[in-house]
C-alpha cells in the first residue's frame, strides 16, 4: 500500500495554498482593472460675463480608453448651491436596458391635454410617461430643466423623489410657471431620470427626453426644432449654454457622475458668472459702477487710472463704449 507521508501533506497544503492566494490577488488586480473609470470635466474660460456662451466639455474613459456608449449625468449649481441646469449627455446609444426609462413627454394643459403654447405669467404643464423596466424596486429622483431659444437657462427643478416599484409604467405631470417677463419664443424642456442627483454621487438612468413648446402673447402654437447645444464624440462630450444677461455672480459648481459595469465616475469644478458692467462686485449696477467708468474715462494701459475691468469690449482704451456698457444696463430689472 502506497502511503503519504506527514511532511508530503504539508508541501501539499503549501502549494495548495499559495496557489489559491496567487489566484485571489489576481482577481484582485483584475477587478482593480475593470474600476478604473475616469471621469474629466472642464470649462473653456475660467470666468464668464452675462450673455457669453459657457462650454462645459470632457472625457469618459476606462483603463485609459475612451467609452463609446454612456451617458453623463451633469448639473450645475447656483452660488447659493440652488439646482441651475441639469442634463443627461449621451455617448453613442447611451446603453441598452435601461433599468428606469422615459417613454414620453409632451406640453399639455392642467388636465392633461396637449398644448403647446403659453402666455407669460401663465403655468405650463409637461407630462411624462416613465417606466421601471427591472424586477426590483428603484429610488429615484425625476428633473426637469428649461431653457429659452437662445440656450440662456430658465428654470431648473428636481421635480419628483421617491421609491418606484418594479415593472411599473408611471404617469406625471409638472407645473412649469412662466415668468410674467419671459422672452416670447420657443423653449424646450429637458426631463431626466437619476438615482440620485449627480452632486450626490446619483448615476443616470437613461438618455433625456425632451418637448418643446411656445411662451407667446397671441394664441400662435407653432413650434420649431430648437437645438438642444450638445456634442458627443467617440471620445468626448460638450454642453453649451448662454449665461443670463443679469446672472447671479459667484462660483457656480458643475458636478458630474457616469455609470458604467458597475463603476461610477464623479468629477467637479467651479466656474464664475459676473454680470457684465458690475465693477464693485455687488451684483447689481448702479451710480458706484458708473462712477468707476467714469474715474478710468480715457485711460489707456500703464495710465495712473487705468482699469482694465472697466474696458469691456478689450480695445485697451475706456471710451464711451464703455460707460454706455454701464448706463444701459444702469438699474436694469
Amino acid at each position: 500500500m502506497f502511503k503519504i507521508s506527514r511532511s508530503n501533506v504539508y508541501l501539499t497544503t503549501i502549494i495548495i495554498t499559495i496557489i489559491i492566494a496567487i489566484l485571489l490577488i489576481h482577481l484582485f488586480l483584475i477587478g482593480s482593472v475593470k474600476a478604473s473609470l475616469n471621469l474629466t470635466i472642464k470649462t473653456d474660460k475660467q470666468s464668464y460675463l452675462g450673455e457669453e456662451i459657457v462650454q462645459i466639455s470632457g472625457n469618459l474613459t476606462i483603463n485609459g480608453s475612451p467609452l463609446t456608449d454612456s451617458l453623463i449625468a451633469i448639473q450645475v449649481n447656483y452660488p447659493s448651491g440652488k439646482l441651475f441646469l441639469i442634463r443627461t449627455l449621451q455617448i453613442g446609444s447611451g446603453g441598452e436596458n435601461h433599468e428606469l426609462e422615459i417613454l414620453e413627454v409632451f406640453s399639455c394643459n392642467r388636465y392633461g391635454e396637449p398644448k403647446n403654447s403659453f402666455k407669460p405669467g401663465e403655468t405650463a404643464y409637461l407630462k411624462i410617461v416613465w417606466r421601471n423596466n427591472s424586477n426590483s424596486s428603484k429610488t429615484f429622483v425625476l428633473t426637469y430643466y428649461i431653457q429659452y431659444e437662445d440656450g440662456t437657462p430658465m428654470l431648473a427643478c428636481p421635480s419628483l423623489s421617491g421609491t418606484v416599484d418594479p415593472n411599473t409604467t408611471n404617469t406625471n405631470m409638472i407645473g412649469v410657471p412662466i415668468s410674467s417677463n419671459a422672452p416670447e419664443g420657443n423653449v424646450v424642456a429637458y426631463i431626466n431620470l437619476y438615482s440620485k442627483l449627480p452632486e450626490t454621487y446619483g448615476k443616470p438612468y437613461c438618455p433625456e427626453k425632451n418637448a418643446t413648446f411656445t411662451i407667446s402673447s397671441t394664441s400662435s402654437s407653432s413650434t420649431e426644432e430648437i437645438s438642444n447645444q450638445l456634442q458627443s464624440s467617440t471620445d468626448s462630450f460638450t454642453l453649451t449654454f448662454k449665461a443670463p444677461r443679469k446672472p447671479v455672480g459667484g462660483n457656480y459648481t458643475v458636478y458630474a457622475t457616469a455609470f458604467y459595469e458597475g463603476g461610477l465616475a464623479f468629477a467637479t469644478l467651479e466656474f464664475e458668472l459676473k454680470l457684465l458692467g458690475d465693477l464693485n462686485g455687488d451684483n447689481m449696477i448702479d451710480a458706484k459702477d458708473i462712477g468707476i467708468v467714469c474715474k478710468a474715462y480715457m485711460s489707456r494701459p500703464g495710465d495712473s487710472n487705468w482699469n482694465p475691468d472697466a474696458d469691456f469690449n478689450g480695445d485697451q482704451i475706456v471710451d464711451m463704449k464703455d460707460v454706455g456698457t454701464v448706463c444701459s444696463r444702469y438699474m436694469d430689472p
